[in-house]
């Protein structure tokens, strides 16, 4: 029976019984060419993909690369792939079709293409498998620490660029502040005080250690 040019699934013929067969032989290799990952488990040796293997998984991942100069080999044939490396492998591997090479570090991805040519293989998009980040100071563009920003209000810097911790202020005081409510204390010029005592507004004018100034606007 004839049947698809790129993955080779049978035709179902007219004069044939049980169509039935065909048809679900059918789904079953479109489900696989759509989801499967064919695992080449590259601790022994190198690793050449038959024609069946590679039309039957949308990915392929490299294991165990442990030892420099492992390749995986993929057919001619007509598809996209996703050529991924497994946490396993500490060693780079290289995708080959014919004289073309696709080199990938460990856990780095690649969308790829075969054309069906001898050498036809290609990078569409390159990647690298993420480090998740569990914590808000792990991020590239906040603060280092948390240590010392108590008080603080978090914003975006002046040349926009990253977040950083403005000035320190205290908006639930049960009194007024002193100048001892200074730079030392980790207040700046900017910084605003709440008594919610006597219901006064205060503003740090200057943060001068021991001698710190605030300007107060009662709230009525």
């Amino acid at each position: 029976m004839s049947g698809t040019t790129n993955l080779g699934i049978t035709y179902i013929q007219a004069s044939q019984n049980q169509k039935e067969v065909t048809a679900n032989a059918a789904f079953d290799a479109l489900d696989r060419a759509l989801t499967e990952t064919f695992d080449a488990n590259l601790a022994s040796a190198s690793v050449t993909l038959t024609d069946a293997q590679y039309r039957q998984a949308l990915a392929v991942r490299a294991q165990n690369a442990t030892v420099a100069g492992r390749t995986v080999t993929l057919p001619a044939r007509e598809r996209l792939t996703v050529l991924v490396m497994d946490s396993t492998c500490n060693q780079e591997v290289g995708f080959v079709r014919g004289s073309t090479t696709l080199t990938l570090a460990p856990g780095q991805a690649v969308l790829a293409r075969t054309d069906g040519s001898t050498n036809g293989l290609t990078a569409l998009i390159r990647g690298t498998a993420a480090t998740p980040v569990t914590t808000f100071l792990a991020l590239a563009d906040t603060p280092a620490s948390y240590a010392g920003q108590g008080g603080r209000i978090l914003r975006v810097n002046a040349s926009a660029t990253a977040v950083e911790f403005g000035p320190r202020h205290n908006l639930a005081a049960t009194a007024a502040p002193t100048a001892t409510d200074d730079s030392a204390a980790g207040y700046s010029v900017g910084s605003q005080w709440l008594d919610t005592v006597g219901w006064t507004f205060w503003c740090c004018v200057d943060a001068t250690a021991g001698a710190a100034v605030w300007k107060g606007v009662a709230l009525t």
